[in-house]
């Protein structure tokens, strides 16, 4: 059974499949049966995609110009699209909240072994427990996600930039309330490791990052 895949392909199609030739019946059939058997779409999605392309393919059809021409090969068509979907960028809050926090996570697990390694007193670090990293960073991912998000989406369709300032000058206080709450934690709950630990971890986090912003070709994040 074909895997089901979701599709943003929304369209409003004019033309119908009883008005395509013999020749473009069959490109159809080929393209849908390309997409369902090769990339395992569902057969729901194959069919919104083509009323998608159906009008295209009649105007060009009413000009003598058939689909294999329009398009090259029904294999070549559907490669096109199921790479295009691929390379749509991911617009979802919760990924870029996360994608957000591990980039803060690593920079922030760098500083700390930076300062650890050039720092005679030892204590300065203290305020860099794991814990206070964890916090901070997964606190001021949240408003870096919804700035990201804001520039991703259209200029007409944006909030407004009182309203976005609004929310990261929030997002500056919350930082700072967590750090308050950081420093008074317990070093068992906040442990402070040597500066080897913090550059290591600093290294699996950007690991973690080129993961997940190839997987999901993630877009507006710092690196």
């Amino acid at each position: 059974m074909s895997k089901k895949k979701q599709t943003t392909t929304t369209s409003t199609t004019h033309h119908k499949l009883s008005e395509l030739t013999k020749r473009n019946e069959e490109y159809v059939f080929q393209l849908k049966k390309t997409l369902v058997n090769e990339h395992k779409y569902s057969s729901e999605s194959a069919d919104k995609y083509i009323n998608s392309i159906l009008d295209e393919i009649v105007t060009a059809q009413q000009k003598g110009l058939p689909a294999n021409r329009l398009y090259g090969s029904p294999r070549k068509k559907a490669e096109s699209y199921v790479k295009g979907e691929k390379e749509k960028p991911s617009n979802s809050f919760p990924l870029l909240w996360l994608d957000n926090s591990i980039i803060f996570a690593l920079l922030l697990s760098a500083m700390t072994s930076l300062v650890i390694f050039t720092s005679n007193n030892k204590t300065t670090a203290n305020s860099n427990g794991i814990m206070t990293i964890i916090l901070m960073a997964a606190e001021f991912g949240l408003p870096w996600a919804y700035f990201t998000l804001w520039t991703l989406k259209p200029k007409n369709n944006r909030a407004s930039v009182p309203k976005l300032v609004g929310i990261i000058a929030l997002g500056f206080v919350g930082l700072f309330i967590v750090v308050a709450i950081a420093t008074i934690l317990p070093p068992q709950l906040n442990p402070v490791f040597n500066g080897w630990i913090y550059l290591i971890l600093a290294g699996v986090l950007f690991g973690i990052h080129y993961y997940l912003k190839h997987k999901y070709n993630i877009k507006g994040t710092l690196f």
